[in-house]
């Protein structure tokens, strides 16, 4: 399926960052992201098939990730600026979908077990923070994430049955995203 798009994200992170004397900033994140996709875009393609089919079911892709940070921070007077580059390890949960064909009624559904997607990923960003108490910023990132997962999944005709069809495809991600941002200096 390679014209399916993600369509929004959702993303829980936690961060841990150290600032060095020469305005390097190592770090740690880890976190998840649930995507949904478009499936309109998903059922043109499958609509141009030899036999046409509708995706009528179909989980979020799930990601868990961890990665290393390293970043610079320039800083004017109440404003930090880091551009940073990020690159991890990161597993998608098995992004399967059920079909039915459109003429006959039947089905094509996922048999057997639902293994993990494994990638390399690598983000490359800017946050910007203002300093708002003390030791408290409020600061806005933006970023480019990207990884490709490889996976591979048995179809299987129901009802009826039919001889099980192997499926191997790969879920790119590409990802540009923005959030706000609340930071504690300790």
């Amino acid at each position: 399926m390679k014209h399916i798009h993600i369509t929004s994200i959702l993303l829980f992170l936690f961060e841990i960052n150290y600032l060095t004397k020469k305005s390097w900033v190592h770090g740690v994140d880890l976190g998840t992201t649930f995507n949904t996709i478009n499936s309109l875009m998903a059922n043109e393609y499958f609509t141009d098939a030899q036999f046409p089919k509708e995706i009528t079911l179909h989980r979020p892709y799930k990601t868990n990730y961890i990665g290393y940070i390293l970043g610079y921070q320039f800083t004017t007077k109440n404003i930090d600026f880091r551009p940073y580059q990020k690159v991890g390890y990161s597993r998608l949960d098995f992004p399967f979908y059920n079909l039915q064909n459109t003429q006959f009624g039947d089905s094509f559904i996922h048999e057997g077990d639902r293994p993990k997607s494994n990638s390399i990923y690598f983000e490359t960003g800017l946050v910007t923070n203002i300093i708002i108490f003390k030791n408290t910023t409020l600061g806005l990132n933006i970023s480019y994430r990207c990884a490709d997962y490889d996976y591979s999944m048995i179809k299987r005709r129901v009802p009826g049955g039919s001889s099980r069809i192997l499926v191997t495809d790969q879920v790119n991600l590409r990802a540009i995203m923005t959030g706000l941002r609340l930071a504690y200096k300790l």
